[in-house]
């Protein structure tokens, strides 16, 4: 009984890490249209990009609990690389986080903040090493099982690939990048939803 309502608590924290994924990424994407939009990316500092850098902290955050999230339910099973990859990808997230704050405390060129392009570098291989192994793990099924694996290749053929070529993000990639991990989010509810079924039949 004990371990039947351990396991309950846990994928109920990881619906609730999900749906706060789901969330953050829609807040991203909503916070990448205002900046374009508003011309806050080069314009001078004001209030109003001030209170949008401080939505991509929160949001950032919530990327975090994200990854958290997805290392408890461990769809890539319990191998050596799996939890190696997970940190790596945490770590990217942790990169941004320390460059938004940077960013946000100082006068640092968005350019010259070494935190963001580091974070991007980490990120890729993080999310290419999850979202193979997560779709060879077969833990996660259905579309989530995929899903990780989508994310990555769109963060290297959107995202890494074009900034090697001195090409930045722009609204449109930025803004479908946030949305693949709204729908990582997803992923990660469905899933431990799905891995709850069981224990409710055996309890009926």
């Amino acid at each position: 009984m004990s371990t039947a309502l351990s396991n309950a608590a846990t994928r109920g924290s990881e619906v609730v890490l999900g749906i706060v994924g789901v969330i953050s990424g829609l807040m991203w994407a909503a916070l990448v249209v205002w900046e374009y939009q508003a011309d806050l990316v080069t314009g001078p500092n004001s209030g109003a990009k001030l209170i949008n850098q401080l939505g991509f902290l929160v949001a950032t955050l919530g990327y975090l609990a994200l990854l958290v999230g997805i290392h408890r339910a461990r769809p890539a099973g319990s191998g050596r690389l799996a939890p190696a990859f997970t940190a790596v990808f945490v770590a990217a997230w942790v990169a941004i986080l320390i460059g938004d704050v940077v960013g946000l405390v100082s006068d640092v060129d968005q350019d010259a903040n070494l935190f963001l392009p580091l974070g991007g570098l980490l990120q890729g291989v993080g999310a290419t090493g999850v979202g193979v192994t997560v779709a060879r793990a077969k833990v996660w099924t259905g579309w989530p099982r995929w899903w990780p694996l989508i994310l990555a290749i769109y963060v290297v053929a959107a995202l890494l690939i074009p900034a090697f070529a001195g090409r930045g993000p722009d609204m449109l990639r930025e803004s479908l990048w946030a949305l693949c991990y709204s729908v990582l989010g997803l992923a990660l509810v469905v899933s431990a939803r799905q891995s709850s079924l069981p224990s409710k039949v055996d309890g009926t």
